[in-house]
C-alpha cells in the first residue's frame, strides 16, 4: 500500500500556476480544493495540504464510512476488453493505433499485477511511478522459442531497458485508457492519474536508441553504392530509390497502386492516400488510411525515381510477378502480384552486406526507417525550409496557417526533392543470362538489374561498355569498375 493511497490525497499543479489538492471523500469519490497562492513550492503546498486534511478529518468526526460499491473495485484488467471494443468502434482510431494499444496494454500493462489488478480508484502516483520505472528500465521483451512436449512454444523474456519511444507509446496507451474510461463513466476519479506531474517526470525523453544526437541514416556515397550494387534485386532497388527520394514510410510504399502514380504528367507526381498496415481489421496486410490525416498528400517524384519507376512499370513488374500489371495492382507486389508488407529492415541489411557495406550506423543497425530519415537529413543539408520538409514528410504544420492557408505549389516541392543529388552509377551491374530464367510476355523474370533500367538510372553519368553477359561502367577518368569497390558478381535470388 503506497503512501498516497494511505493518506487519501494528492497534490498537482495546473501548469505553472496554482497547486490543487485532491482528496478522497468516499471510495472512488474525489474532490478538489485550491491551495492558496502564497504556498508556491511543492514542500510548502504539502505542508498546507497536511494541515488542511487534519482539519477536514477533525470536522468529519466519527461519521460512518460510506459503503463501497462494486464499481469502485474496477480494475484495468477488468475493463481492458471493454476498452478494446470501444477503440474498434471508433472510426478515428486507425488500425495501427488500435494494434499499438492492444500490444502495449497486453505486454506492458496487464503483465504487471500491481497496477492491472489494483482498484483504479486506489491507484496513486507512487504506484504508477514505480510501475513506469520498472517498464522503462527493465521492460524490454524478447521472444524466445522452446520445444515442449514436441510442440514449439513462444515465450516472452523480459530484461533490459525499453526503447524510449516504445515506453512513451505504453504511457500514451494507458493515458488514453483512463481518458476513455472517465469519458464513458466507467470509473469515477477526479483526474487522469497518468497525467499527474510526478508520473510524467518518469517518462523518458523521446529519443531513439541511437541517442539524442544520432540520426541513423545513409550518407549519399553509401546510398549510391547500395543502389548501384548488382547484388540488390531490381524490385528492392527501385523501392529503396523511391523511398530515399520521397520520404514515404513502408506502409505508404506498400499501399501504393499503379494508378497512384502519374509519371507521364508534365510534373510527375504520386498520390499518397492510404497505407498497408501489418495487421488490420481484415487480417495481415490490410489496406487502410494513412497514419495521420497529414500523411494524405501529393508528392512530386524525383527525376531519378521517375526513370526507374517507368522501367519498373513497363517491364520489371511483369518479370517479377509473372503477369502484366493493372491500374489497381500494387506498385511493389509480392511474387504473386499481391500487396504485402515485406520485412524491409532485414532485406535492407542483407543488401548492404551483399554490397560490401556496413549494416550498422555508429553501432546501431539500419532499419527501413533509415530511408525516411535520410530523406529529411538530405533536405535539411540542402537548405530546404522546415515548413517544406514537414509538408513532404506528412508532418503536422506548426500552426493553422501552415496547415490550411499556405499554398505551397508542386513546383516548390519538386525543387526541394530535386535538391537531393544521387549518382547511382558507380560500380558494375551484371544481368543474368537470359536462358537461366523463364520468359513472361516479352521479357524474362529476374531479381537482377536489367540493362534498360541500369542505363536509365545512369543516363548522362558516363559511358557504358557491354562485356558478354555483363554491363559494366567506366568513368571518363578511365578507372576500372572494380575501383569503386563493386567487383563482378552475378545477381542471385
Amino acid at each position: 500500500m503506497n503512501e498516497h493511497r494511505d493518506r487519501g490525497w494528492n497534490l498537482y499543479r495546473r501548469g505553472k500556476a496554482q497547486w490543487v489538492l485532491q482528496y478522497r471523500t468516499a471510495p472512488g469519490k474525489w474532490r478538489e480544493t485550491r491551495v492558496p497562492r502564497e504556498h508556491r513550492t511543492e514542500r510548502a503546498a504539502e505542508r498546507y495540504a497536511r494541515a488542511w486534511m487534519d482539519e477536514y478529518k477533525r470536522q468529519l468526526g466519527e461519521q460512518p464510512a460510506p459503503q463501497e460499491s462494486d464499481d469502485n473495485r474496477l480494475t484495468i484488467r477488468g475493463l481492458a476488453d471493454r476498452w478494446f471494443e470501444l477503440c474498434d468502434r471508433n472510426p478515428k482510431c486507425s488500425p495501427a493505433t488500435r494494434m499499438q494499444h492492444r500490444t502495449c496494454m497486453t505486454v506492458h500493462v496487464l503483465a504487471y499485477a500491481e497496477i492491472a489488478d489494483e482498484p483504479i480508484a486506489e491507484l496513486g502516483p507512487a504506484t504508477l511511478r514505480a510501475w513506469l520505472r520498472k517498464v522503462r528500465d527493465h521492460g524490454k521483451v524478447t521472444p524466445k522459442w522452446e520445444t515442449r512436449d514436441g510442440a514449439r512454444v513462444r515465450t516472452l523474456v523480459r530484461g533490459g531497458p525499453l526503447a524510449p519511444f516504445t515506453c512513451r507509446n505504453v504511457v500514451n496507451t494507458l493515458t488514453a485508457f483512463f481518458s476513455d474510461a472517465m469519458a464513458e463513466e466507467w470509473i469515477d476519479v477526479p483526474a487522469n492519474p497518468m497525467k499527474h506531474e510526478a508520473v510524467r517526470r518518469e517518462v523518458p525523453e523521446g529519443v531513439t536508441l541511437a541517442g539524442k544526437h544520432t540520426i541513423v541514416h545513409f550518407s549519399r556515397p553509401i546510398a549510391e553504392r547500395l543502389l548501384s550494387s548488382p547484388a540488390t534485386p531490381e524490385w528492392r532497388r527501385v523501392r529503396t530509390l523511391f523511398a530515399l527520394t520521397s520520404g514515404m514510410s513502408e506502409g505508404e510504399l506498400s499501399g501504393l497502386r499503379i494508378d497512384d502514380l502519374d509519371l507521364d504528367a508534365a510534373l510527375p507526381v504520386v498520390r499518397v492516400t492510404k497505407a498497408l498496415t501489418q495487421k488490420g481489421a481484415t487480417g495481415w496486410a490490410t489496406l487502410g488510411r494513412t497514419k495521420t490525416v497529414n500523411r494524405v498528400r501529393t508528392l512530386p517524384v524525383h527525376s531519378l525515381a521517375v526513370r526507374a519507376l517507368r522501367e519498373w512499370r513497363a517491364t520489371g513488374w511483369a518479370q517479377w510477378a509473372g503477369h502484366p500489371p493493372t491500374a489497381k495492382d500494387p506498385v511493389f507486389p509480392n511474387e504473386r502480384g499481391r500487396a504485402w508488407r515485406p520485412n524491409m529492415a532485414r532485406m535492407l541489411r542483407a543488401d548492404l552486406s551483399a554490397a560490401g557495406l556496413a549494416t550498422t550506423y555508429e553501432g546501431q543497425p539500419y532499419t527501413s526507417h533509415a530511408t525516411r530519415r535520410s530523406f529529411a537529413t538530405w533536405l535539411t543539408e540542402a537548405g530546404v525550409a522546415e515548413s517544406t520538409i514537414k509538408r513532404l514528410m506528412g508532418h503536422a504544420g506548426s500552426g493553422v496557417t501552415q496547415q490550411h492557408y499556405t499554398a505551397q505549389t508542386l513546383a516548390t516541392l519538386h525543387a526541394a526533392i530535386e535538391s537531393i543529388g544521387l549518382d547511382p552509377s558507380g560500380g558494375e551491374a551484371i544481368a543474368p543470362p537470359i536462358g537461366m530464367v523463364p520468359r513472361v510476355e516479352q521479357s524474362p523474370k529476374t531479381d537482377g538489374l536489367t540493362a534498360d533500367l541500369t542505363a536509365l538510372l545512369t543516363a548522362g553519368c558516363g559511358k557504358w561498355v557491354v562485356k558478354s553477359s555483363m554491363i559494366s561502367r567506366e568513368r571518363d577518368t578511365g578507372l576500372e569498375p572494380a575501383t569503386f569497390g563493386l567487383g563482378s558478381r552475378r545477381s542471385t535470388n
